[in-house]
């Protein structure tokens, strides 16, 4: 059985080495024209490339994996290795046990590496592309977001803050609507014609304030209010990264904010 997990193993090395190989070289070549076009450093265009390379093993492992396994038994059927072990007592379930058990290994690496160093490799391919293609900083973040909703937490409870429009280069929120929740129940809801976000709190242009009492619905209006609120400008410029580059934990802590959303 070692003796068959070593051939496995080896002809799987060669099978993947081979094909991200292959594949690499043909992405190499259908993309150099569009990344030499942006005019990038040569140590970029080659990082660029390398990026890629991670998901392209994931990509490629499946039919390395059945290569191999095809190339072991058929070299050692051409050699008659097979019907010495057969002969020499061993079942198929025995023969077949190195390969079943290193693909069930290989599918769960696999699965952690697709999760972890492909998101990060797409992340950093994304930044260079960025970066050195297009020539934009780093951390840019968007100057002007439309209809954007953030959830957030406070003392009582939960609130749900909307803005029609998030505008940095004002630093201005305009159409503003923030809805306080204490568990499930609504007790108050602010509409206000624009906030301007300072540190720790806003400062709220035409604020109509419902408050949900005991005895009934209480309306106030407020010409210049100021609201406590944790959240700042960047909170609504900062876009998500793409899907590819998201990590199992980015992804699920995205789905839940657009739940609660």
């Amino acid at each position: 059985m070692k003796y068959l997990l070593m051939e496995f193993l080896k002809n799987l090395g060669l099978s993947l080495a081979g094909l991200v190989l292959v594949i690499t070289l043909g992405n190499v070549f259908d993309e150099i024209f569009r990344v030499l076009r942006h005019d990038p450093p040569a140590w970029a265009a080659a990082a660029f490339m390398a990026c890629k390379v991670p998901k392209t093993i994931t990509e490629a492992t499946p039919l390395a994996v059945l290569l191999a396994t095809l190339f072991t038994l058929a070299t050692m059927l051409k050699s008659h290795e097979l019907i010495a072990m057969r002969a020499g007592g061993m079942s198929q379930y025995a023969i077949a046990t190195p390969f079943l058990a290193s693909a069930l290994v290989i599918s769960l690496l696999s699965v952690a590496f697709t999760a972890t160093v492909v998101p990060w490799a797409n992340h950093k391919r994304g930044q260079i592309k960025r970066v050195h293609f297009y020539k934009q900083p780093l951390l840019e973040t968007r100057r002007v977001a439309k209809r954007v909703a953030l959830w957030t937490s406070w003392v009582l409870g939960s609130r749900l803050v909307y803005v029609e429009e998030a505008n940095a280069r004002d630093n201005l929120l305009r159409e503003v609507t923030i809805i306080e929740f204490k568990g499930l129940n609504l007790i108050a809801r602010v509409d206000a014609a624009s906030a301007r976000p300072v540190k720790g709190a806003w400062e709220l242009k035409g604020a109509q304030v419902y408050r949900w009492r005991r005895d009934g619905l209480r309306l106030y209006l407020h010409r210049l209010a100021v609201y406590p609120v944790q959240a700042v400008m960047d909170d609504f410029l900062r876009g998500d990264k793409p899907v590819e580059a998201q990590t199992m934990s980015d992804l699920t802590r995205s789905i839940e904010r657009l739940k609660k959303t």
